[in-house]
């Protein structure tokens, strides 16, 4: 076989080989989160939190395809519930899917949420100490431990808006008293807003703190205990360490 022909045929070759080991790959749709840091750049994974980790799933082994589906935070219970996915991304079961069938795998990061407050004369700390009858700005889908707290609940009103990062806004144009935001969240609209930073009261105290992981579905291709050894090895590496630094990064 002369050069020409010898490459023609690897050329043909190839075409035949590519798709057929795409093909014997089980495909894993994921749920990501629209909100934040979070969010997913196709055309620079690694670029966030989640197209971080998919890059890196993806690249831990070669028997599964993770596809990342961007969605509405509200929308990741449902599209679970149809089986549209079969994993979310850093999520905590508590957070709106109790009532699914869905476990969770080894923690990846941990986080706390904080409530914020625009910055008066009048106000400190103890604003935050007594939240009745205040307007509290929420997100949609979260259940956060003010929903938790029995009757006690009914006391407060938390308005709840598609997005997290909004919150910051919302309060600005005096849409609500006080919001309930993720701190690594907050740490990146004072990136994008940093004349914001000092508009704004934090608070000492968590809302709630929690380790975040993967929910999976106990539909899902992949059984748990094959992606926690995949999250395991990946942690152990420390080809998740950019990761972890980026979401444990503290707001100071």
């Amino acid at each position: 076989m002369n050069p020409i022909s010898r490459f023609v045929f690897y050329i043909f070759l190839s075409t035949l080989l590519v798709p057929l080991h795409s093909a014997e790959k089980t495909q894993v749709n994921v749920g990501i989160s629209d909100s934040g840091i979070f969010w997913y750049n196709k055309n620079e994974p690694s670029a966030s939190v989640l197209g971080y980790l998919v890059d890196k799933l993806n690249s831990a082994q070669s028997k599964y395809i993770f596809n990342p589906k961007l969605l509405p935070r509200a929308r990741l219970g449902p599209e679970v519930e149809n089986q549209s996915i079969s994993m979310v991304l850093l999520m905590h079961k508590e957070w709106g899917f109790e009532h699914l069938d869905l476990v969770s795998t080894i923690p990846i990061c941990r986080g706390r949420s904080v409530f914020i407050a625009l910055k008066s004369v009048a106000k400190d700390q103890s604003f935050f100490s007594n939240l009745q009858n205040k307007r509290i700005l929420g997100v949609k889908g979260f259940d956060y431990n003010l929903d938790k707290r029995g009757k006690e609940k009914d006391l407060y009103k938390i308005a709840r808006i598609p997005k997290e990062d909004l919150i910051p806004k919302m309060l600005k144009l005096e849409r609500g008293d006080v919001g309930i935001i993720n701190l690594h969240i907050l740490k990146a609209y004072f990136d994008s807003y940093p004349e914001d930073k000092e508009l704004f009261l934090i608070s000492d105290k968590s809302e709630e703190e929690f380790n975040i992981g993967i929910l999976l579905s106990k539909e899902s291709p992949i059984p748990l205990s094959e992606l926690n050894k995949i999250i395991k090895d990946l942690k152990q590496s420390s080809k998740l360490k950019y990761l972890i630094d980026l979401y444990q990064k503290s707001i100071i």
